[in-house]
C-alpha cells in the first residue's frame, strides 16, 4: 500500500459513503475507465462493495460471484462478505455456508471466514456468538475465538463480556486460544492493564506461563526493552530464565542491534545461553547480515550445534555473496575451517525450525 494516494481515496470515500446500491453498481461499471492503477481499483472496489453490502449484503456478494477476473472476484467477495457481516452477521454467515462450495476459490480459508463472522456476531451479542461457536469443529472454534478475542480487545467494554463467556468454555485448548488472543492484542494497546490481568489471574496447569510468553512476544514488537525486563522478572526463579527471552531478544537484534546489544550488556552473564546466541544468529541470517550472524554463532558453546549453525551461515553467504564469504573463510585458522566444513556438509534430513532453545535456535 506504500504507493497509494490516500488523498484521492479519502476524496473518493466522501462520495462512496452516501451512495445507494444502484449508484454503487454504476460506479463499479465505470471503475476501470476511471483509473488504470489496479491497486487503486482494488481499494475502491472494496470500498464500493462494502458500502453496497451494508444495505444489500446478498446483492453485493452475488455480484462478486459473477465476476470472472480472479483478483476482482476475490476483492468483491471479501468486501461484500465483510461489509454484510458488520450489519447482519447471522444472514451473512448462513449465506456463506450455503454457497461456500460454489465460490470456487479466491477466498480465505473456511476457518478464517468463520472468524470474521463470529467477531462481528460478538460485537452485537457476545452470548449468542459463544453459543453458535459450538456448531464449529474444534480447529475452527480456535480460529474463530482468536478473532473474537481481537475484536473484543479493540472495544475495551467488550473484554469483560468476552472473558465471562470464555471462562464457561469446557475445552481447555479452545479456552487457551481465546485467552492468548486477548492477551496478545491487549498488551499492544495497554501494557499495564494486560500485565495486571495476567499477574492477577489464578491460572490452571501451565497456562500462566503460556500467557506470559504470548504477552512478552506481542509486547516486544512495540516496546522490546520493557517486554524483556518484565519477562525476566517473571522467569527469574526458573533455571532456564535466559531461554525465556531468547526469541524476543533475537527479534529485537534484527530490528535495532544497537539498542538490543546495549540492553544485553547490562544483564547477568547467565542470560547468555546457546539459545540466545543461536536464535540471534538465525535472525541475523534471515536479515542477510552474515557478518553479525557469524559473530553470534561463534559464541555457541555446544560444538556440534555451533558447527551446524556456522556451516549453514557459510552456505547461505556463499550463495548470496561468494566473494565476501570466501574472504571471511580465508581469515579462519585451520581448526575453525575444519569445524566449518563439517557443519557446512549437506544434511540429508536437515530441518531448521525458527527456534528450539535446547539447541540454540538450530
Amino acid at each position: 500500500m506504500a504507493g497509494m494516494d490516500y488523498d484521492v481515496l479519502f476524496d473518493a470515500y466522501e462520495s462512496i459513503r452516501w451512495m445507494n446500491p444502484q449508484e454503487v453498481r454504476m460506479a463499479l461499471d465505470e471503475l476501470e475507465d476511471a483509473t488504470s492503477n489496479t491497486q487503486v481499483q482494488m481499494v475502491l472496489r472494496m470500498m464500493l462493495i462494502s458500502r453496497w453490502a451494508k444495505e444489500d449484503g446478498r446483492g453485493a456478494v452475488e455480484y462478486g460471484m459473477e465476476l470472472k477476473q480472479p483478483m476482482q472476484k476475490m476483492t468483491a467477495m471479501m468486501g461484500g462478505l465483510m461489509g454484510w457481516a458488520k450489519t447482519d452477521p447471522e444472514r451473512a454467515y448462513t449465506w456463506y455456508h450455503e454457497n461456500r462450495d460454489a465460490m470456487k476459490g479466491g477466498m480465505m480459508g473456511k476457518g478464517v471466514m468463520d472468524g470474521v463472522f463470529f467477531a462481528s456476531m460478538a460485537q452485537q451479542d457476545m452470548t449468542k456468538a459463544f453459543t453458535r461457536l459450538k456448531d464449529l469443529k474444534k480447529s475452527e472454534q480456535k480460529t474463530a475465538i482468536m478473532m473474537m478475542s481481537h475484536s473484543a480487545t479493540m472495544a475495551p467494554g467488550k473484554r469483560g463480556e468476552f472473558l465471562a463467556e470464555l471462562d464457561q468454555i469446557d475445552d481447555k485448548e479452545v479456552r487457551r486460544s481465546g485467552m492468548q488472543g486477548l492477551v496478545s492484542q491487549w498488551v499492544m494497546q495497554d501494557p499495564e492493564g494486560a500485565v495486571e490481568f495476567v499477574e492477577s489471574r489464578d491460572w490452571e496447569d501451565g497456562t500462566g506461563e503460556e500467557m506470559r510468553r504470548s504477552l512478552a512476544s506481542s509486547w516486544s514488537q512495540v516496546d522490546p526493552e520493557a517486554a524483556l525486563d518484565w519477562r525476566l522478572k517473571t522467569a527469574e526463579n526458573q533455571e532456564n530464565h535466559g531461554e525465556a527471552v531468547a526469541s524476543q531478544f533475537s527479534r529485537w537484534m534484527g530490528q535495532d542491534a544497537e539498542s538490543a546489544s546495549a540492553w544485553l550488556r547490562k544483564q547477568p552473564e547467565d542470560l547468555r545461553t546457546d539459545a540466545l546466541y543461536g536464535q540471534t544468529a538465525e535472525q541475523l541470517l534471515r536479515n542477510n547480515d552474515y557478518g553479525q550472524s557469524v559473530q553470534w554463532a561463534e559464541q555457541i558453546e555446544d560444538q556440534e550445534v555451533r558447527s551446524r549453525k556456522m556451516g549453514r551461515i557459510y552456505r547461505d553467504w556463499k550463495k548470496d555473496d561468494e566473494k565476501a564469504a570466501q574472504e571471511w573463510y580465508d581469515g579462519l585458522d585451520a581448526s575453525a575451517r575444519e569445524e566449518l566444513e563439517k557443519g557446512a556438509a549437506p544434511q540429508p534430513t536437515e530441518v531448521v525450525p525458527a527456534e528450539t532453545p535446547e539447541e540454540g535456535g538450530e
